[in-house]
């Protein structure tokens, strides 16, 4: 008879789900339909009409339709300019509906100087100028999602921003992984070279070894450790590492 308190196998901790699962109530408020909510009920009448006024000028017609006949705002696919103004959080919203991460909207394209929206809920003077474009920008990939897709619903809205997100949590999570795993090479890289060590920084180890070479220890990124030797005439390659954090022996070679 199998005896339940004494599993055959081992127990598997779910501690990462456990970390997404505070993770994902932190920015509920921000970033999901509960933000565009809190907005609306924040606006006042007048606010509304410039709402609505925008919606129609920004939004094509026939998206604009499509979206009332499933019972919803405009504002939740669309972005408009007074939406961001008053909660600039939403671009957040808005980049997780387009299926788009925060490294391919920030770093690949010109959106990245609109980054502080989403992390800090700011919109500076020079940006200012800018919301319009950004809003007809997103319309746009808006109005060929709303219209690439069967149905509409928050439901629907909510899964697809979760899609989303769940890459980026765990990209989060392997990124903090490997910076732990960075940090303690480091540390035993620079215990392995201290007598020799000239100069030191958080990210570069300059030293003279035992034939008076100058050679420097570089921590970046692709590769994460680069070992030159600085020679009178040019900067001699000698090693390049990549560092690996965390418990999957997979990528091990």
């Amino acid at each position: 008879m199998i005896d339940p308190m004494e599993p055959s196998f081992p127990i598997i901790q779910p501690n990462l789900q456990i970390s997404f699962y505070f993770k994902l109530q932190s920015i509920r408020d921000l970033y999901f339909h509960e933000a565009i909510k809190k907005t609306i009920d924040t606006i006042e009448a007048l606010d509304i009409r410039v709402l609505d006024q925008q919606l129609s000028e920004y939004v094509d017609p026939g998206a604009l339709k499509r979206v009332a006949s499933f019972g919803l705002r405009g504002e939740v696919f669309f972005p408009v300019p007074t939406l961001l103004e008053k909660n600039p959080f939403l671009l957040g919203y808005y980049r997780l509906l387009m299926g788009l991460s925060q490294k391919e909207f920030y770093s690949k394209g010109p959106f990245g100087r609109f980054k502080g929206l989403e992390e800090r809920g700011e919109i500076g003077k020079t940006l200012r100028a800018q919301i319009p474009a950004l809003c007809l920008s997103l319309v746009k990939a808006a109005e060929i999602l709303v219209n690439g897709v069967d149905d509409l619903s928050l439901t629907i809205i909510h899964e697809l921003q979760l899609l989303t997100l769940g890459p980026q949590l765990r990209g989060g999570s392997n990124t903090g992984i490997g910076q732990e795993a960075a940090k303690e090479f480091f540390q035993i890289m620079k215990e392995l070279v201290t007598p020799y060590i000239r100069e030191e920084t958080k990210r570069m180890i300059h030293l003279t070894n035992d034939s008076g070479r100058n050679v420097l220890i570089e921590f970046s990124s692709d590769p994460d450790v680069q070992i030159t030797e600085q020679l009178q005439t040019m900067i001699r390659p000698l090693v390049s590492i990549e560092i690996k954090g965390g418990r999957d022996v997979s990528s091990i070679r």
